[in-house]
C-alpha cells in the first residue's frame, strides 16, 4: 500500500511540472516595463524589465498610451530615433537581446499605437550665455506730479525696477520636430550695473532664422509726497538707462517612448520586440539641440531726486 501511494505521489508531481503555470495578466503598466514582444495576429503584449526578468502580459485593448505634456512635442520618425546620440547604443542593446537579423526600425508603430515615440522640448529652465559687454545710453528725465490747492502737497510717481524685452533668432535648427512651436522659460543672467538674474518666457519656433520675442515689466511704481509752498514746482529728476545685452544658448529637444525591431523571423519567439529609451539611455542621449542667438533689451529708471523750485 505505501508503494501505490507513493507512486501516486510521483504521478501527481510529474503532472504539476507538466502543467504549465498560467501567464499573469496585467491591466497596468508596470513602471519598470522597458522591454516588450508582441504580435500582431495575438494582440498580446508581453512586459519584462531592463533585467529580462517576465513581469506579465498585457491585452492589447487595455494598453496605456504614454502621457506626455500638452504642447511641445510631436512624434519622432525612425530616421530621426537613428540620428540620436545614443542610437548605437540602444541598436547594441537589441543586437545582444534578440540577434542582428533581418529587420526594420520603427516607430509609432501602427501595429501598437498605444506605445508611441515623441521628442519634446525640454521642461527645464534653458540659460543664456551673455556674448560681449552690453551696449548702454543713458538720459536725463524728468517728471511732474498731482498738486493738491488744499493742503500744499504734490504726489510725484516714482518708477523702480527694470523693464525687458528678449527676442531669440534660430540659427540651427534641431533635426528633429522640425518647425515645432513651444513656450521656453529662459534664464537671464545678472549682468553687472544692467540687470539682475532673472527668468522670461517666450515662445521659441523650430524653424532656421525664425525670430520670437516677449517683454516682461518687472517694474514697481511707488507715489513720493512732498511739501509745495507757494510759486514753486515740484518735480522728480531721474535717470533712465536703456542696454542692449547680446547672448545665446542651446535648446535641447527630448526624445522618450518605444522603439520597435520588426524582425523578419521570429527571434526569441516573437516578431516584434521594443525597447523604452529613457530605460536605457540617459538625457544626453536622447537629446538633439537647436542653436539660437539672443538679444536682451533693459530699461532701469534710477537716480531719483525730488526738484522744487
Amino acid at each position: 500500500m505505501a508503494r501505490f501511494f507513493a507512486l501516486v505521489a510521483l504521478a501527481m508531481a510529474l503532472v504539476a511540472q507538466a502543467t504549465p503555470t498560467p501567464e499573469r495578466r496585467l491591466l497596468h503598466m508596470p513602471r519598470e516595463a522597458t522591454r516588450l514582444a508582441a504580435d500582431p495576429e495575438t494582440g498580446v503584449i508581453y512586459l519584462y524589465d531592463n533585467r529580462g526578468i517576465h513581469l506579465g502580459a498585457m491585452e492589447g485593448h487595455v494598453f496605456e498610451a504614454i502621457q506626455s505634456r500638452a504642447g511641445g512635442c510631436a512624434d519622432i520618425s525612425a530616421s530621426e530615433v537613428q540620428q540620436l546620440p545614443g542610437w548605437d547604443k540602444l541598436k547594441s542593446t537589441a543586437n545582444d537581446m534578440w540577434g542582428d537579423y533581418q529587420r526594420e526600425i520603427k516607430t509609432n508603430n501602427p501595429d501598437f499605437a498605444d506605445r508611441p515615440a515623441r521628442v519634446c522640448v525640454t521642461n527645464n529652465q534653458v540659460d543664456i550665455t551673455i556674448n560681449g559687454d552690453p551696449q548702454c545710453t543713458t538720459q536725463s528725465q524728468s517728471s511732474g506730479g498731482d498738486f493738491s490747492g488744499t493742503t500744499g502737497t504734490v504726489a510725484l510717481s516714482q518708477i523702480e525696477g527694470t523693464a525687458y524685452t528678449l527676442s531669440t533668432t534660430t540659427t540651427k535648427q534641431a533635426s528633429v520636430a522640425v518647425g515645432l512651436g513651444a513656450d521656453v522659460k529662459f534664464g537671464i543672467p545678472e549682468v553687472a550695473d544692467v540687470t539682475f538674474k532673472t527668468s522670461l518666457t517666450t515662445t521659441v519656433t523650430n524653424t532656421l532664422g525664425t525670430t520670437e520675442s516677449t517683454t516682461a515689466n518687472q517694474q514697481t511704481t511707488s507715489t513720493v509726497t512732498v511739501s509745495q509752498k507757494d510759486g514753486q514746482t515740484c518735480q522728480l529728476d531721474f535717470e533712465t538707462k536703456s542696454c542692449t545685452t547680446k547672448g545665446s544658448g542651446s535648446l535641447p529637444f527630448l526624445a522618450s517612448g518605444w522603439v520597435w525591431f520588426v524582425y523578419k523571423n521570429k527571434t526569441k519567439d516573437h516578431w516584434n520586440w521594443a525597447l523604452l529609451m529613457e530605460g536605457y539611455l540617459d538625457e544626453g542621449e536622447r537629446s538633439m539641440y537647436m542653436d539660437f542667438d539672443s538679444t536682451i533689451g533693459t530699461e532701469t529708471k534710477s537716480q531719483y531726486n525730488v526738484v522744487c523750485q
